[in-house]
């Protein structure tokens, strides 16, 4: 890149740098930022919460064929141990598992916020 759009780019990033052209002045300034800003992201950790409940659920006791979910105190107990394995509150376990299952579902404490919201704007 050369002439006068170089010479904008090399004052917008230092302005304080001499300029070839001397009339040539800073029309913006860039500024840069790391790009961890904000809440990170948990789709990884949420799949391998996924994958770790399924893998307890199997080794606990594996499904016979057309059987469709597992008793809840084998999934409480598999939800349990995936949670402690992977650092997480069991309320969100339960939250990401519930997610899992019911993809088109909201999740409970989306449907408690929306309830809140709609509380509060119809005060």
């Amino acid at each position: 890149m050369t002439g006068p759009a170089a010479e904008l780019l090399a004052l917008a990033i230092d302005p304080d740098t001499p300029s070839e052209m001397l009339t040539m002045r800073p029309t913006g300034k860039i500024k840069f930022e790391g790009l961890r800003r904000g809440k990170r992201s948990t789709w990884a950790q949420e799949l391998v919460f996924v994958f770790s409940v399924l893998k307890q659920l199997q080794k606990e006791r594996p499904l016979p064929k057309g059987y469709g979910t597992h008793p809840p105190n084998v999934r409480d107990a598999a939800i349990a141990e995936a949670c402690d394995e992977c650092g997480l509150e069991r309320t969100r376990g339960y939250e990401i598992w519930h997610q899992y299952n019911n993809p088109t579902k909201p999740r409970r404490a989306e449907i408690r916020r929306n309830k809140r919201l709609k509380q509060s704007s119809g005060k």
